[in-house]
């Protein structure tokens, strides 16, 4: 499934990086957050968003059949030394993006 990486059109501020089959599914996640009329986008090829930094632990929400009681409970992602392998990063900051002038 395609990765788009979409900012607003006229502030060229991030909005995120989406997974959808096509842009028509890419409006419809875009409406979650703002008017997809209000943005651009770039379709991403190979990359990703990766830490520098050690490893960090990652919980994911267990079943309700998971009755292991010694794991903690929180399930934040450490987002904040995240970022953009260098493939993401050119497309985003130095390619223009779809619809922009």
């Amino acid at each position: 499934m395609p990765a788009y990486l979409v900012r607003t059109i006229k502030e060229h501020d991030l909005v995120g990086v989406f997974f959808a089959s096509n842009t028509r599914e890419l409006a419809y996640l875009i409406d979650e957050v703002l008017d997809p009329e209000h943005c651009e986008y770039r379709l991403l090829g190979p990359g990703g968003v990766i830490w520098d930094g050690p490893a960090v632990k990652i919980l994911l929400p267990r079943s309700k059949d998971d009755d292991d009681d010694d794991e903690e409970k929180d399930s934040d992602v450490p987002w904040k030394d995240a970022r953009f392998t260098e493939l993401w990063y050119y497309e985003g900051f130095y390619k223009r993006l779809a619809g922009e002038r």
